[in-house]
């Protein structure tokens, strides 16, 4: 795990913080949002003080190793977002990195990376790790957002 990961998952929490101020104040009534105090630096704060939880599992794809990053990009598209070039850790192996929402509701964030591990003739291991914040009460996010995104990578052989 790298810092940069934690860097992200701070960022996504306090777009998750701001999101819930905005929805608060709407039930409220608050119209006007500079009357309630901005969260953000908080949750920002809060994030980078939780421990970060990692899960990796790996799983077998039939094809070319590109067919697979492919699939692995689209996966990471349709379940969250894909990661831009710059927000990347650099790595040895082939490899598509994204932030797919998992724990309750689908709104905790976790870092998701699929890289090409092995390459045997018509197939390629793909390993698949999440990293994501974890509070007092263990969600397992990473292991969750890892298990989803090798569900749908394995809808798609």
């Amino acid at each position: 795990m790298s810092g940069r990961e934690d860097e992200i998952l701070e960022k996504e929490l306090e777009k998750l913080g701001v999101a819930g101020r905005k929805t608060g104040a709407r039930l409220v009534g608050i119209s006007q949002l500079e009357k309630i105090a901005d969260d953000a630096p908080v949750v920002r704060k809060a994030a980078s003080k939780l421990p970060t939880g990692q899960y990796q599992e790996e799983c077998v794809m039939e094809g070319e190793p590109k067919r697979a990053l492919q699939k692995a990009y689209d996966v990471l598209k349709e379940t969250g977002r894909v990661l831009e070039e710059n927000e990347r850790d650099s790595s040895l192996n082939p490899r598509i990195s994204g932030v797919v929402g998992s724990g309750f509701l689908g709104k905790n964030p976790a870092v998701i990376h699929v890289e090409i591990v092995d390459v045997l003739d018509t197939r390629c291991t793909l390993r698949v790790t999440g990293s994501a914040k974890e509070g007092l009460i263990k969600q397992g996010t990473a292991e969750k957002a890892v298990k989803k995104v090798i569900r749908e990578l394995e809808a798609r052989k």
